[in-house]
């Protein structure tokens, strides 16, 4: 080889190791920018505590009555690959998330409450569960349904359904305690009908996009009596979803909110009877319900419905698998 050819190389092979070491500077700045970005978010969650624990504490505020969100701060953008950020989809996020007022405490799947052990113990509550039906027993406050309970004893009267007191001290009955209180009947009942009215407290969000199935039917199983749940398969379940929908709507692509139902005031026709075979209350409810679902242009579909349903104590065999003390022994969803 020349020495023409050899200095010619030489040139070359330097200008080439300039441009790799510009792209590694390149890469290196890049990546110290990265760590300082990613020490960063390190530090800011412990300054972001307090305001977690303030929103934290609005999930249960009284004076909270209506909220269309997600119950967390709204989320402008998403990391999609190379990282670069892109806009949520409108219906995703902040006060669209929902096509119509739901409360706060439902905007997040409910708690289900757990079985522990056997018998009444069965029926002690979590945390979470009791702070959930807390609020929704709120809102019926004042309806139609809260009148019709005041036949079942009252805590405010000394009555109380701590399954722990069914008894007293020498293991006689205490003639104090009630499986069912007006107050805990009402915060179970008002979380049983958002559970069925909402898809996303209900957790059946993905059943709300086409049709309810029997991974559905499980999910709500809890609410439902053993005799309902033999007799019936998932479509019986009393739920709007696109499939059942009397209304045509241009609905959103998977993952938009579809038929959020709320009871129409004041639609409320409650009636509770003592039935001595039972031991105790059943009760006959029926309310018009109207359902919202958002369509691609930002306007609102609604239908209307009629929500019956017969409840019964869960004793005497009900629904052993339940933790829930009221049950849906009939239901039908009239469109």
């Amino acid at each position: 080889m020349s020495n023409e050819n050899q200095s010619f190389d030489l040139e070359k092979l330097i200008e080439d190791e300039k441009q790799q070491k510009s792209k590694e500077n390149s890469f290196l700045g890049k990546r110290a920018k990265k760590v300082k970005k990613n020490r960063l978010a390190l530090i800011i969650p412990a300054g972001t505590i307090a305001v977690a624990l303030v929103v934290g504490l609005a999930v249960y505020d009284p004076f909270a009555q209506n909220f269309r969100g997600t119950g967390e701060a709204p989320v402008e953008t998403s990391d999609v690959e190379h990282g670069e950020p892109v806009p949520y989809e409108w219906w995703e996020t902040g006060d669209s998330v929902f096509p119509t007022e739901v409360a706060e405490w439902s905007t997040r799947e409910a708690p289900v409450a757990p079985v522990i052990g056997s018998g009444d113990g069965r029926f002690t509550e979590t945390d979470a569960v009791s702070a959930v039906r807390a609020e929704a027993g709120k809102t019926l406050v004042g309806t139609n349904t809260d009148f019709a309970a005041t036949v079942l004893p009252s805590r405010e009267a000394g009555f109380t359904d701590d399954v722990t007191k069914a008894t007293v001290e020498d293991g006689s009955p205490n003639f104090a305690f009630s499986f069912w209180t007006r107050e805990g009947f009402l915060a179970e009942f008002a979380v049983m009908l958002n559970r069925l009215t909402n898809p996303r407290f209900g957790g059946w969000q993905a059943a709300s996009e086409d049709a309810a199935t029997d991974a559905t039917k499980a999910t709500l199983a809890d609410l439902f009596t053993s005799d309902w749940l033999t007799a019936n398969g998932a479509e019986a379940l009393p739920i709007l979803t696109t499939a059942k929908a009397p209304v045509e709507a241009n609905y959103l692509p998977t993952g938009g909110t579809r038929w959020v139902g709320s009871i129409d005031d004041g639609s409320e026709n409650v009636v509770l009877t003592y039935d001595p075979d039972r031991g105790g209350y059943v009760v006959d409810f029926s309310a018009q319900v109207t359902y919202s679902a958002w369509q691609e242009d930002k306007t609102v579909a609604t239908a209307k419905g009629t929500l019956t349903l017969k409840l019964v104590p869960n004793y005497a065999g009900a629904n052993s698998e339940s933790a829930n003390r009221v049950l849906i022994t009939e239901a039908s969803l009239s469109l």
